[in-house]
Order: C-alpha cells, then structure tokens, then sequence
C-alpha cells in the first residue's frame, strides 16, 4: 500500500469519521487499541488490508474530538508502532485534528518533538488553513526549531488570511536574520510587492490590516520572443596584422576586418 502526504491521510481518516463518538473518548482510545493489535497480529495481505480498514474507522472519531488528550496519544501510540502504515495513519489523524484545543496540544508537541525533524516537518504540513490551525503554525514559528520554523512560515503562506499575516509579519519583527529571506518571500508573494525591512512591513500591515487581505497581483506578461527568433548572430572575425607575414583566414570566416599597424 503506497504512503501519501500526511495531509492526505488527515483527510481520509476525517472523511470516514463521518458522525464522531463525541465525548466517548475512553472508547475510541480501546477500539484504536483494539486495532493497532490485530494490525501488528495480521500476518496475510488480506488480514493486514482488513486490519488497516480498522485502523482507519477507530482513528476517525480522534480529528473531531476536541481534546488537549488527543494529538499526544496520538503521537504516543506512533512512536511505539514498528508498523509504517499504522504509524502513517496515527500521525495523519494527528496532524488533522480540528479543535482549538487539540491544536493548541499538536502545535506544542511539534515542538517538544522537534528533533525527529522529519516527523515535525509532516505534522507542520498537515495542519489545516483555520484560525486554530494558524494559531497552532504562529506557535512553532514562534517556539520551533529553524527548519521547524522554515516549514510553518511556508504553510502560513499557503492560506494567506489576516491571522497568518499577523504571525509573518510579528516574526519578522523579532530579526532573526535565518528566517528573514523566507518570511520576505511569502509576504512578497502576498502583497506583491517588497515593502524593504521589518519596520516598513510592520507599518504596511499597520494601515493593510483595516483592509484586509490584499488581493493577488498577476504576473508581469513575458517579454516578446526577439525579431531574430534568438538566433546567435554570425560571428565577426578579427585578425591584427603585424610587419611579418600574414596568414590566410579560414575559408569559414567570410565576414572578416584587418586592422593594419
């Protein structure tokens, strides 16, 4: 079974969630339980595709359940699992956890769990666009470690809204010089145009804010091809002529100039 984006697998566990077992979270801790063992007990194709089937249905109740509980069990469960796919499965359900507190949870684990690098960086990417899931990605930008940090700046850029803005523009605020070129860039590409250092940022989203978001610049049309079609002109030959004797240009170069003492 091939792997997708953490995101995607946010997605396919909230997809099957449909009505969650709310406030049964006892429950949908036993039944995940209850399915991580016959995932690690499955010893046939067949047995391991039922078993993951399980997996996905008892992890669903988990993305609507709004708990600060949740994301770490989650997690917890993930980094005891020798399973890739199980392990795959725990860390979308986390990485898509839709509650205010849920997300307030994810967006400290990430950085309590920052050394695993990679995992950090797949939960930063899975985060949805809201206004919990912008103030989780303001939190590791804040907090995280510098690729940590890198990876929320960019997710921030994706969805553009006043609450990201305020998290771009504040982090740039606090001069660190690493994150500077990329936190420029995504605002660059949201307001369509380099307002210069910190300071004038600031005071752009100071008067913008009222505004709202600014909507997108198009791109600047391409140059027309050149009248040549971009052909090399021909190459143009000197030869400096000296007291001794001259030598014979090559038959090749027609086009040639001497330049006599």
């Amino acid at each position: 079974m091939r792997l997708a984006p953490l995101a995607l697998a946010a997605l396919s566990v909230s997809l099957a969630a449909g009505i969650a077992l709310a406030g049964d979270l006892a429950k949908a801790k036993n039944d995940l339980d209850a399915a991580l063992k016959n995932v690690a007990a499955a010893k046939s194709e067949e047995d391991k595709d039922r078993a993951y089937d399980e997996l996905r249905s008892a992890c669903a109740p988990f993305s609507s359940e709004d708990s600060k509980e949740v994301p770490i069990l989650l997690l917890d469960r993930a980094a005891k699992n020798d399973d890739a796919m199980a392990r795959y499965f725990l860390r979308g359900t986390a990485a898509g956890v839709r509650g205010k507190l849920a997300l307030e949870a994810l967006g400290k684990a990430i950085v309590e769990r920052q050394k695993d690098t990679d995992l950090a960086l797949d939960l930063v990417k899975g985060i949805a666009g809201t206004s919990e899931g912008t103030a989780a990605l303001a939190f590791v930008l804040e907090k995280g470690s510098t690729a940590v940090q890198k990876a929320a700046i960019a997710r921030l850029g994706t969805f553009p809204t006043v609450e990201s803005l305020d998290a771009l523009v504040a982090a740039l605020g606090r001069g660190d010089r690493e994150l500077e070129t990329p936190l420029r860039s995504e605002l660059v590409t949201i307001a369509g145009e380099d307002k210069g250092k910190a300071p004038a940022w600031a005071a752009w989203w100071n008067e913008q804010r009222k505004s709202g978001v600014p909507e997108r610049k198009a791109p600047p049309p391409a140059p027309p091809p050149a009248a040549d079609g971009g052909k090399k002109p021909p190459r143009h030959v000197i030869v400096l002529a000296d007291s001794g004797p001259r030598s014979k240009p090559d038959e090749g170069d027609a086009d040639t100039d001497r330049i006599q003492d």
